[in-house]
């Protein structure tokens, strides 16, 4: 007897035909790959250039020139250089410092005992300073003629100078959104708390380039002719699986607001904004249509994006058992050179090396490298959606709610919808486009400024772009920070950011 596994989208089909949401099924068996949205709860800034950046020790970025994948050697990203003043004071750039200012952070319990230090120096232009503080930062002008190499051996001997940076102005939350025009972007808050403003800044509105990185949506399809998708899709807007005769219009209307997180047109005066500007064409890979799918169905759809040549796959679906031809196609994907981004889905499932959970293709994350999984964070508070799987397996989170107590009509993300509308949804699988999104930003950049890379580097650099706050459950609790990505797509590339 031949028989199929089945693909079942966010609504569960139940005795006599009767349709019912997710939530309120019981646990789905095995066999099943479902979309990673949820309807309701099934309970009850300021300039990259001058932010700090503190990357955990652990964090290490192949860099250009280490490209081998048999090369073990890795560099630290950004290590962190006591006097930070080139490409400001550069030795080439002057010959002396007298009448600059800068900012010299000392450490206040350091006891000064060398008049002609450099502490005492600042120290002596801000006599009767009182302060609580452990370390302070003070202005600095130089009266001296000496040299920045001079100058910078000065602060580097000095044992109460904490560090040097060049003196700048910080706009009161000035990169608080993008400055953009779309009507609705004030309905997108996970920009904020994800700092997407300072990944427009430097990966979006810098780059002046007709290159257009290929996202492959293995979804549901996509709202073809949304006047904020369009142009940022592939012009036959892609292909479907599920009835290769039919466009891959979008029925159900989870890929198209999936898409819309990733590439929503920047700019157009309308609607919402994707992470991803406009330097992407997105290709709709129908494999669902409204409720069911055999599980071939997906694994062509992964094929279709490698036979077609994306840079990145995006699949926010799920399977809560292992599915062998999905995996196999999302391995031969990163082979291939493309990198796949995958939710790590919806059980609320402790996904670890002994657990008896198994996910797929988010299982695939940990050991494949150039494959991401993905878990959900609600955006108001930066904590684990209650939804989401977690555990060492997912290897980090972002925003996939802004309120998942409140459901997913009103604590979703807000982005574009089926038949040419808006709408809100929760779940990993919106946590993995905005993945998904950075993802395409690194590629763009990487393409516009001629640097190589593998799909390996990409993951190495997505998941050192983060923050790491502790009580986060998912491995080495990372969060998703754009301004982090920022800082490390410019030194993968070995560019400078702030000029």
């Amino acid at each position: 007897m031949r028989f199929s596994r089945t693909i079942i989208i966010s609504m569960c089909l139940m005795p006599l035909g009767i349709l019912v949401l997710m939530e309120a099924c019981a646990p789905m068996k095995s066999g099943l790959v479902t979309t990673g949205s949820l309807s309701s709860p099934s309970s009850s800034a300021s300039s990259v250039c001058s932010a700090d950046f503190a990357p955990a020790s652990s964090t290490v970025l192949h860099s250009k020139a280490l490209l081998s994948e048999n090369n073990s050697e890795t560099v630290a990203p950004f290590e962190e250089q006591k006097v930070q003043l080139t490409g400001t004071f550069s030795s080439k750039a002057v010959s002396t410092l007298k009448n600059q200012t800068v900012v010299v952070v000392l450490d206040m319990n350091c006891k000064v005992n060398d008049n002609s230090s450099l502490s005492a120096k600042v120290l002596a232009q801000h006599s009767g300073l009182k302060t609580e503080l452990s370390r302070k930062a003070l202005e600095y002008s130089i009266t001296e003629d000496i040299s920045p190499d001079a100058f910078t051996s000065l602060a580097e001997q000095d044992p109460c100078v904490v560090g040097v940076v060049p003196q700048a102005t910080v706009k009161l939350a000035s990169l608080a959104l993008p400055p953009v025009n779309d009507t609705e972007l004030q309905k997108q808050s996970y920009l904020i708390s994800t700092n997407y403003s300072h990944a427009y800044q430097h990966l979006v509105a810098k780059q002046k380039t007709n290159i257009k990185v290929n996202v492959g949506l293995v979804d549901t399809g996509i709202s073809c002719s949304h006047p904020d998708l369009v142009s940022n899709i592939a012009s036959n807007c892609g292909y479907n699986v599920t009835d290769i005769a039919s466009s891959p219009e979008d029925n159900d209307g989870h890929g198209s607001l999936v898409a819309g997180l990733i590439g929503a047109v920047s700019g157009n005066a309308t609607g919402v904004i994707g992470v991803s500007g406009n330097g992407l064409s997105i290709t709709a890979i129908k494999v669902i249509d409204v409720q069911s799918s055999p599980v071939s169905i997906v694994t062509d759809g992964i094929q279709y994006a490698i036979d077609n040549h994306m840079d990145v796959i995006n699949i926010s679906l799920e399977s809560p058992s292992k599915v062998t031809s999905i995996e196999n196609a999302v391995v031969k994907a990163v082979q291939a050179g493309i990198v796949v981004v995958m939710a790590a889905g919806n059980g609320s499932l402790n996904l670890m090396s002994n657990s008896s959970s198994q996910v797929s293709p988010a299982g695939l994350g940990k050991s494949l490298a150039g494959a991401i999984t993905v878990g959900s964070v609600d955006s108001a508070t930066n904590q684990l959606s209650y939804f989401s799987n977690f555990g060492s397996y997912v290897e980090l989170a972002a925003p996939g709610a802004v309120d998942s107590s409140l459901g997913g009509s009103a604590g979703g993300l807000y982005s574009t919808y089926k038949n040419g509308t808006y709408y809100r949804l929760m779940g990993t699988s919106q946590a993995a486009p905005l993945v998904t999104g950075a993802v395409t930003l690194l590629i763009h950049f990487f393409k516009a400024n001629n640097v190589a890379y593998t799909p390996a580097n990409i993951e190495t650099i997505i998941v050192n772009s983060t923050d790491t706050p502790a009580a986060l459950n998912v491995n080495q609790h990372r969060l998703l920070n754009y301004s982090k990505l920022v800082r490390n797509a410019y030194a993968f590339a070995n560019l400078p950011l702030c000029k």
